[in-house]
């Protein structure tokens, strides 16, 4: 199959029709990612779409192409494969955020009344469809492709349940990262020193003597703190009283856990835990992102007509 590639903005804007009978024809998508900006207001019968890392016009019809300066346009299947990347997040600076979905549903309500009858009868089926590919490929591929920080990390190593009790030890930075990922659980916070004011999100402060009782009630614990010899000793005994439980030390990596889980007497994960499971989730996710891209151009393809794409249509497209 002929992939429809051409730059050109030929379809009527009076008719938004071609004698191609490809949903796509003349569909047209010009993108300019910043710093690169539109020169000027798009015209009448133009969707407009803006966000904090592009701007996109959507449209059928004849364009001056002065208008277009600097634009990477895109025609047919090209340009509704672009259209179905950004919108799944897979142009973004968070590959598969959710945002731009929204971003472009708001562009559309909007610019459809600067349509007139033709061209909303013509891009409103191409719309249609973007959202349902847009919605199934998020749904085949890009499911829990959450970020890596500290806290989506330990969430997924910890996977506590809901209500679950949570201690993080220390009230540094690192642990007010943490908090926000543990909504769902009842967070308790020890320090060494009395908290004058406790975070929001944690249910319960820990007086600096009452830690074993503290050991005792938490469920999962996570230490937050460096590694100190001191700190570490006075918690390992606190925990091996309390009994076996999931314990993460955030300050100590693989090559020095060693002495601190042999007074806790039963294993601790580390920081390179953390590590392992990012390098992990990041191959993984690699992985889902191509999916997703390559879900993109077969649907695009599928779009054009082209149900059974071979391997050169989405070469092509990929390229376009």
């Amino acid at each position: 199959m002929r992939v429809p590639t051409t730059t050109g903005w030929q379809v009527s804007a009076e008719t938004g029709a071609t004698p191609d009978e490809s949903l796509l024809a003349g569909l047209t998508v010009c993108h300019w990612p910043l710093p690169r900006h539109a020169p000027a207001a798009p015209p009448a019968g133009v969707i407009r779409m803006r966000s904090c890392q592009r701007e996109l016009w959507i449209a059928l019809g004849s364009r001056d192409a002065a208008l277009l300066r600097g634009a990477d346009r895109r025609c047919g299947a090209a340009a509704y494969a672009l259209l179905l990347e950004v919108i799944t997040g897979l142009h973004s600076e968070i590959p598969g955020e959710t945002n731009v979905l929204g971003q472009f549903r708001r562009a559309w309500e909007q610019g459809r009344e600067r349509l007139n009858r033709q061209q909303l009868v013509a891009l409103a089926p191409i719309v249609h469809r973007l959202l349902n590919d847009a919605a199934a490929i998020r749904r085949e591929h890009l499911e829990g492709i959450g970020g890596n920080s500290y806290g989506s990390l330990l969430r997924k190593l910890l996977r506590p349940r809901r209500g679950e009790r949570v201690l993080l030890v220390g009230c540094g930075n690192l642990a007010l990262t943490l908090l926000p990922f543990l909504k769902r659980q009842t967070v308790g916070l020890w320090h060494h020193r009395p908290l004058a004011e406790a975070p929001a999100a944690a249910t319960r402060c820990v007086a600096p003597a009452d830690g074993a009782a503290a050991a005792r009630w938490a469920q999962q614990l996570v230490l937050t703190t460096p590694a100190d010899p001191g700190n570490d000793a006075r918690w390992a005994a606190w925990l091996r009283a309390a009994g076996p439980k999931p314990v993460v030390h955030l300050g100590r990596r693989r090559d020095d856990i060693g002495q601190f889980v042999a007074a806790l007497g039963f294993p601790a994960a580390s920081l390179d835990d953390l590590f392992d499971l990012r390098e992990q989730l990041s191959r993984q996710r690699r992985r889902q992102l191509a999916q997703a891209r390559m879900a993109c151009r077969r649907c695009a393809l599928a779009a054009a007509g082209c149900h059974e794409p071979d391997a050169g249509a989405i070469a092509q497209l990929a390229r376009a």
